[in-house]
């Protein structure tokens, strides 16, 4: 039985602004009266665009975004959450359109780059992503590497570039040395590619980091038959059989004999 690869579920990133205090001031007769500079402006609008989409509610997010626009129609953060708008009402095409417009009014925003790199993963268009997702990692101070590095080892996974993907997931974990996800991503490439001792490190590091699940109890029970470790496959085994009697995944396993 061949084995099941593990997509890591995505988790869409939606960025929070930080906006700055309003100093600009006007003088008239009866005192200063602050004003808000359109940076400003902007910013107040795509912090609550930003609340509603988080609330789940991208119709009104959308309606702050349009506000946002109208004072600076090239702003690449207002492009970008409208594109994630659209993503979560699944306008696809639309969210794709604006996430090329927040690429082309700043070639250099990898938020934008990250995200649709995202939507292009999830639409399965891989070779389309690799390239943005490098985009991403242009810039050595974007805060968010660990998951570009991460979805970039997704992608080059679904690629079959099983090498250069264990290489993007290790840059991932030196940057966040918890997260799971990239661990259980090395073990399934250097599966994938024969690297069972490598495999098995990674698998119970990823173990030892998060819940079972039917995928991971079957990616171990994997391992540990090329590693001829019939405890570790009788306990994995065990662990599906017991946590997971109604999983298609266990049905499968133990229907077809393994």
């Amino acid at each position: 039985m061949m084995l099941q690869r593990i997509r890591i579920g995505m988790v869409v990133l939606i960025a929070l602004f930080v906006v700055g205090c309003a100093t600009t001031t006007t003088v008239s007769g009866k005192g200063a009266i602050p004003q808000k500079t359109p940076d400003e402006q902007v910013d107040l609008l795509l912090v609550a665009a930003t609340q509603y989409l988080s609330a789940n509610d991208p119709q009104r997010a959308k309606v702050f975004i349009g506000r946002a626009l109208e004072v600076n129609p090239k702003s690449s953060e207002a492009q970008n959450l409208l594109a994630m708008a659209f993503w979560q009402t699944m306008e696809l095409d639309l969210a794709e359109e604006h996430f090329k417009d927040a690429i082309r009014y700043d070639s250099n925003f990898s938020k934008a780059y990250l995200n649709y790199a995202s939507l292009l993963y999830t639409q399965n268009r891989q070779k389309e992503a690799e390239k943005y997702i490098d985009g991403a990692l242009n810039d050595p101070l974007y805060d968010q590497r660990a998951r570009a590095f991460m979805i970039q080892g997704m992608i080059r996974q679904q690629l079959g570039k099983h090498e250069q993907a264990i290489e993007s997931f290790r840059r991932s974990l030196a940057l966040d040395r918890t997260n799971p996800a990239a661990m259980f991503g090395v073990a399934v490439s250097a599966y994938e590619i024969g690297d069972y001792i490598q495999a098995e490190k990674y698998y119970r590091q990823g173990r030892e980091n998060s819940q079972a699940s039917p995928d991971s109890l079957l990616l171990g029970i994997r391992i540990a038959e090329k590693l001829n470790d019939a405890d570790a496959k009788s306990s994995y085994e065990l662990a599906l059989k017991n946590l997971f009697p109604d999983a298609p995944e266990t049905k499968l396993y133990f229907g077809k004999g393994q």
